[in-house]
């Protein structure tokens, strides 16, 4: 369980990288950024 919760937070600096900013206009707006980073990992 640590491992996955590790990767997960490394998959979310990842990702914020290459976002290339960590600031959302809302929460809306980051609660789907994750279930987006989610369904890339579980795929």
């Amino acid at each position: 369980m640590e491992q996955s919760h590790h990767r997960f937070k490394k998959a979310v600096d990842q990702a914020l990288l290459l976002r290339g900013r960590r600031d959302f206009s809302s929460v809306e707006e980051y609660a789907k950024f994750l279930q987006e980073l989610m369904y890339v990992m579980l795929s």
